[in-house]
């Protein structure tokens, strides 16, 4: 009797584990396919919203209870690099869908925050707990979450698209076409479209909200928290207003921002120009992936006037009296990448 317990008790762990193995992919059309990763439970969503949300934070904040298991797809489809000519690539996002509604059901794009490793995107909830924490409050509530992983993150092969206006509206815009694709072939009837985000993916959220409303997409409403939206004015402060509050990673995003410009505007030589000679290598290796955030950290100031150079400092638009007009290609990008002079038709 003690071996039949011990076989059954083997033989539903290989089930479960089986259960949890990622499906084949499924093509939906001649540039989307999707895969199921795996199946979460309520009591799965009370773990993320219990002891996983307790580590991770320790401020309380009180969510509504799960209600439904979700099923999670992680969507594979076709984008372009608007910086590169349109340059056709693939990129990665992730499908959440509730089980259980009998309902038509809303739909929210979220655009995740700053990640520093290429694998801790919302196609990989298990690495995000951003993304559990937004399944949580929203797939386990009744609502489909969309959520892109960026160009450069994810299964994507280019450099990190970190925080470049364009190519994150394609992104997000490709995610969402991509997703309507997979929700027909899964006969999942949806109803009002919501956008959210924080820090990057606040920024991400107004930039998708202003292209979808361009090309005539209806947004019920919007949300962002902690969005960069007029990113020439955070980086002047940053530089040139230094705070005792400041984040100690700001240094590592603009190293990976430097970086994706010289990539992808091909302005050669940016970093260089921009980062103190002795912190180039930890950037560039962040950037491209080989250097964890922590070691980068241990090899970096904490504060930016401490990891930029001088000169680059100096010829700043920070540097001379307030509405001095900037003349570096580097910092017309930047104040081009605002992501709010419009007015928005969309409760936001």
């Amino acid at each position: 009797m003690r071996e039949w317990f011990l076989l059954l008790g083997l033989g539903l762990a290989w089930l479960q584990a089986a259960q949890a193995q990622p499906q084949a992919f499924v093509p939906v059309a001649s540039d989307v396919r999707y895969q199921l990763i795996d199946t979460w439970s309520v009591e799965r969503f009370k773990q993320v919203l219990g002891p996983e949300r307790a580590a991770f934070s320790g401020v309380q904040v009180a969510f509504a209870v799960p209600r439904y298991a979700v099923k999670l797809y992680r969507v594979i489809h076709a984008t372009t690099v608007p910086e590169q000519d349109n340059r056709p690539t693939e990129i990665s996002g992730l499908v959440a869908v509730p089980e259980g509604v009998a309902t038509t059901m809303p739909v929210v794009s979220y655009q995740h925050g700053t990640i520093f490793g290429s694998t801790d995107v919302p196609s990989n909830p298990d690495r995000s707990m951003e993304t559990r924490m937004m399944l949580a409050q929203f797939a386990a509530q009744g609502y489909v979450v969309v959520a892109t992983d960026y160009i450069g993150k994810g299964v994507s092969k280019e450099p990190d698209s970190y925080m470049l206006k364009d190519s994150t509206q394609q992104a997000c815009v490709d995610m969402l076409r991509a997703s309507r694709h997979v929700l027909a072939a899964l006969k999942v009837q949806t109803g009002p479209l919501f956008l959210s985000g924080w820090s990057q993916g606040g920024w991400a959220t107004m930039n998708c909200l202003r292209r979808l409303e361009a090309i005539g997409v209806k947004v019920t409403a919007a949300a962002t928290a902690s969005a960069p939206s007029d990113l020439h004015a955070a980086m002047q402060r940053w530089i040139y207003n230094p705070q005792p509050v400041d984040a100690v990673y700001l240094p590592a995003i603009a190293g990976m921002y430097f970086s994706a410009v010289e990539n992808y505007h091909r302005l050669d030589g940016l970093v260089r120009s921009a980062v103190r000679p002795a912190y180039v290598d930890a950037v560039q290796a962040l950037y491209a992936g080989t250097l964890a955030w922590e070691a980068f950290r241990a090899r970096t100031p904490p504060r930016m006037i401490d990891f930029l150079r001088e000169d680059f400092v100096a010829q700043g638009p920070g540097a001379q009296s307030l509405g001095r007009q900037t003349t570096s290609p580097f910092w017309k990008l930047v104040e081009q990448s605002e992501a709010y002079r419009w007015r928005s038709r969309v409760p936001l």
